[in-house]
C-alpha cells in the first residue's frame, strides 16, 4: 500500500511539472481561448438569441405591397421585437466593455448595429457599421459593414449620399464576395429608384440579379426590375420580369401584384387580349376572393381599351354595387376616375365625365396607393367649370328665346310649361302618398341605394341640376311650398287671415297674385326672361362672356385646343365689332397659336388685333411680342393721371369678375404697364400675383408644365 501511495505520488509531482512547463510555453494562447470560449457562451450566445428573437417577431409582420410606387427589395424595418433588440445591444455592449480582447468584438459591433437599425435608431446604427469597418480586419465582414451602412442611409432617405458611399467602396474593395457585393448592387439600384434615375437603377439590378442568394431578395428585385423597365416603355422586358417572380415561391402578395402587372404591362403593349386572360383568369382564383373588386376593376378597364363602352360601364358598376365584397378606397376612386375617363374621351359627354371625377375626388384614398397620371381633383374641377358653363349658355339662350316669342306664343309656350311641371308634380305627390308608409318604417329610404345615386353627381347629388330640381319638387309636393324658417305654420295662418281682411286687393290684382303663386308652386320664374330691348342686348352679352369662359376651360384646363378655337371663332361671329371681347378672343386666339409654334399665325392675329384695336392693353401685348408698331396715340405712357388710372382700374376689376385667372393675371399685368408708377397701376401688379398661384394650383405633372409655358 505505502508502494502504491508513493508511485501515484511521484506521477501526480512529474504531470503538475510537466503542465507547469506546457503553460509557460504557451500560456497566451489558451488564455485567449479561455476568454473567448467566456466572452461567447457567458454574453454573445444570449445577444445573439435576443436578436434572432426579434428577427423572427419581424419577419412575422406581414409586409403589404404599393404596386404604384417602387418596391424595396430589403423591407424597411417595423416596429417588432424591439425589447429583444434592446436586450441584444446591452449583451453586446457589454462584450464590447468586459471582453474587449476577445474575437467576438467585431460580431458584437454588427449586432449591436443591426439591433438599432431594426429598432429604427438610424444614427446609433449607422456608427457601429462605421466602427465595424474600422476595427474587422475579416474582409467579408468589412464587406457586410458596407453593405448595412448603405441600408442604413437608404431608410434614412440619404440617398445620393448612400450612392456615392457605395460607389466609392465597389472601386475601392477589390475581393468582393459575390452575393454580397450584389446585395450592395441591390441597394444601390433601390437608391436610383428612389430618386427616379431608371436607367441607372436598371444597370445595377442587371448585374445584382443573377448573384443575389435569398430568393425573396430575388423575387422582390425582379418585380422591381419590371417597375424599372415600364417606365423606360420596355414593356415586353418588364413582363417577363415579373413572370419570374412567382417562380421563386415569395409571400403571395407579391405573386398577385406581379400577375397583375404582368397584365397592365400586357395592356400598355396592346397586347389586350393577354391582359384580359390574366386578368379573368386571377379573378376566378379563390385566393382573389377578398380582392374580387380590384380585379373586376382591371377587367372593365380592359374592356374599355378594346372598345366595348357598353360591357365596361356595366363591369365598372357592378364594381360599385354588385360587388360581394366592399371595394377599397383606392379601388373605388379609379372606378369613378374610369367611368369619368370613359364618358369623356368615348362618349364626349362632359358633364357625365364631370361627374364621375367629382365622385372620384371626393374619395378619402392614400394618393401613394393611386397611378401617377391619376388627376381626379384638377378634371372635376375644369369638367365642372365645363358643366357649369354650358348650363349657363343653355338658360341663357332659352331666356333670349322666350323674351323674343310674340305674346301669343309665349301665353302659349307659358301653358304648356305651366302643364308639363303641374302633371309631373301630380305624379309626384301620388307617388310620395303611396310611399308614405315605407317612408315611415324605414327612414329615408335605403342609404346604400342614395349613396350609389349620388356617387355618380358627387356627395348628395349637388352636381346634378335634375336631380337637385327633382328633389325638392318631390319636398314640396309632400310637404308643400312652406317656407324654411321656424313656427311656419302659424306665419302662415297669419299671413292667410291677413289676406281674407284685405278687402284693398281688387279683382285684377286678385288674379295676379294668384296667378305668380301658381308660378312659384310650379317653379317658374318670369323675371329672368328678358322682354326689353336691352334686357335682351345684356343678355347676348352675357352669353358671348359665357362661351369666351368656356373656350378658355377648353384651352388652359381640359387641354382641347380645337374645342377651344371653335368657341373663340364663334364669339367673333357672334359679336358686334365695338363689343370689349373682341380684342381679349383675337388675344386668346394669337396665344394659342404662339403655344403651338404656329408663329405665322400668331402674328397675323396679333397685327389684325394692332390694326382694329389699337388702344387696348391686348394690343400692346403682341406688340412688344412681334415688334409691332402702335399709333403715337396708343402707346404706353410714361406715368399715368392717378384719378383716370384707379377709374380705370375699378372698370377693370368689375369685368374680369368671370374671367380665368390666367387671363385675369395678364389683364393686371397689362394695366400694370399702362399705369406704372401709379397706385392704381400698384394694385394690379399685387393681383398679378394672386392669379398666377391660382393657377399653378390647378394641376401637376404636365399638365402644370403646360400651364407654366404660357406664363412665360
Amino acid at each position: 500500500m505505502i508502494y502504491l501511495f508513493s508511485k501515484r505520488f511521484y506521477i501526480l509531482i512529474i504531470f503538475s511539472i510537466a503542465s507547469l512547463v506546457v503553460l509557460s510555453s504557451c500560456g497566451s494562447t489558451i488564455k485567449n481561448h479561455w476568454r473567448d470560449f467566456t466572452a461567447y457562451y457567458n454574453t454573445y450566445y444570449n445577444a445573439k438569441r435576443s436578436f434572432q428573437t426579434g428577427l423572427e417577431k419581424v419577419e412575422e409582420q406581414s409586409v403589404n405591397i404599393n404596386p404604384e410606387q417602387p418596391v424595396r427589395i430589403h423591407s424597411a424595418p417595423v416596429s417588432a421585437g424591439q425589447q429583444d433588440f434592446e436586450k441584444a445591444i446591452t449583451k453586446g455592449a457589454k462584450i464590447l466593455r468586459e471582453y474587449n480582447k476577445s474575437k467576438w468584438v467585431d460580431d458584437a459591433l454588427r449586432l449591436i448595429g443591426k439591433s438599432y437599425y431594426y429598432k429604427q435608431e438610424y444614427f446609433s446604427a449607422e456608427q457601429k457599421f462605421r466602427e465595424l469597418y474600422s476595427n474587422a480586419s475579416d474582409p467579408s465582414m468589412k464587406q457586410e459593414a458596407v453593405y448595412w451602412r448603405a441600408r442604413t442611409f437608404m431608410e434614412m432617405e440619404l440617398y445620393s449620399q448612400a450612392l456615392s458611399y457605395l460607389q466609392n467602396e465597389l472601386d475601392d474593395i477589390k475581393d468582393w464576395e459575390p452575393h454580397l457585393k450584389a446585395e450592395v448592387q441591390a441597394v444601390a439600384a433601390e437608391s436610383y429608384s428612389q430618386l427616379q434615375q431608371w436607367e441607372l437603377a436598371d444597370q445595377y439590378l442587371v448585374k445584382a440579379i443573377p448573384e443575389l442568394k435569398d430568393d425573396d431578395h430575388k423575387a422582390r428585385a425582379f418585380f422591381l426590375h419590371g417597375q424599372i423597365l415600364e417606365r423606360l416603355e420596355r414593356l415586353e422586358e418588364a413582363f417577363g420580369a415579373y413572370r419570374k417572380v412567382p417562380g421563386l415561391h415569395p409571400p403571395y402578395d407579391l405573386v398577385y401584384h406581379a400577375k397583375r402587372k404582368q397584365a397592365e404591362v400586357s395592356r400598355e403593349a396592346g397586347n389586350l387580349e393577354r391582359a384580359y386572360r390574366i386578368f379573368v383568369d386571377m379573378s376566378k382564383d379563390d385566393k382573389n376572393f377578398e380582392i374580387l373588386p380590384e380585379l373586376k376593376y382591371e377587367i372593365a378597364r380592359t374592356l374599355q381599351a378594346m372598345g366595348n363602352s357598353e360591357e365596361a360601364i356595366t363591369k365598372y358598376n357592378r364594381v360599385l354595387r354588385g360587388a360581394k365584397n366592399d371595394p377599397s378606397p383606392a379601388t373605388k376612386a379609379k372606378t369613378y376616375y374610369g367611368l369619368g375617363n370613359l364618358y369623356q374621351q368615348q362618349y364626349k359627354d362632359f358633364r357625365m365625365a364631370a361627374t364621375y371625377y367629382d365622385s372620384a375626388s371626393s374619395v378619402s384614398v392614400d394618393k401613394e396607393k393611386l397611378p401617377e397620371d391619376y388627376q381626379a381633383n384638377e378634371l372635376a374641377k375644369s369638367f365642372g367649370e365645363y358643366a357649369s358653363l354650358k348650363d349657363q349658355i343653355h338658360l341663357a339662350d332659352s331666356l333670349l328665346w322666350l323674351g323674343g316669342l310674340p305674346k301669343a306664343k309665349f301665353d302659349s309656350v307659358l301653358a304648356e310649361i305651366k302643364e308639363r311641371r303641374r302633371k309631373k308634380l301630380e305624379e309626384m305627390k301620388k307617388d310620395r302618398r303611396r310611399q308614405a308608409n315605407t317612408v315611415t318604417q324605414q327612414g329615408y329610404g335605403n342609404q346604400t341605394q342614395q349613396e350609389e345615386k349620388s356617387g355618380a353627381s358627387g356627395f348628395l347629388n349637388y352636381q346634378n341640376r335634375r336631380l337637385v330640381t327633382e328633389a325638392r319638387q318631390s319636398f314640396e309636393a309632400y310637404w308643400g311650398n312652406r317656407p324654411l324658417v321656424d313656427h311656419w305654420r302659424r306665419l302662415e295662418m297669419i299671413r292667410q287671415l291677413k289676406q281674407s281682411t284685405d278687402t284693398a286687393i281688387t279683382e285684377e290684382g286678385t288674379e295676379a297674385v294668384a296667378s305668380g303663386q301658381q308660378l312659384r308652386e310650379l317653379n317658374i320664374n318670369l323675371q329672368d326672361i328678358p322682354f326689353s330691348k336691352e334686357a335682351q342686348q345684356q343678355k347676348r352679352r352675357e352669353i358671348l362672356k359665357s362661351k369666351y369662359e368656356l373656350a378658355n376651360t377648353f384651352f388652359l384646363s381640359l387641354n382641347m385646343p380645337d374645342s377651344a378655337r371653335h368657341y373663340y371663332n364663334i364669339i367673333l361671329e357672334q359679336a358686334p365689332d365695338t363689343a370689349s371681347i373682341i380684342p381679349q378672343t383675337l388675344y386668346s386666339l394669337s396665344e394659342m397659336s404662339y403655344i403651338e409654334n404656329d408663329t405665322t399665325g400668331s402674328r397675323r392675329l396679333a397685327e389684325q388685333l394692332v390694326k382694329e384695336y389699337p388702344k387696348t392693353e391686348y394690343a400692346r401685348r403682341v406688340a412688344e411680342r412681334f415688334n409691332l408698331v402702335l399709333p403715337v396715340e396708343s402707346r404706353k405712357p410714361t406715368s399715368g393721371n392717378p384719378d383716370s388710372a384707379y377709374t380705370a382700374y375699378q372698370e377693370l376689376v368689375d369685368s374680369l369678375t368671370t374671367v380665368h385667372s390666367l387671363a385675369r393675371a395678364r389683364a393686371f399685368t397689362n394695366f400694370e404697364h399702362t399705369y406704372q408708377g401709379t397706385r392704381a397701376g400698384g394694385y394690379a401688379l399685387y393681383l398679378v400675383a394672386g392669379q398666377y398661384l391660382q393657377v399653378a394650383k390647378l394641376g401637376t405633372g404636365s399638365r402644370r408644365q403646360y400651364r407654366l409655358r404660357q406664363l412665360q
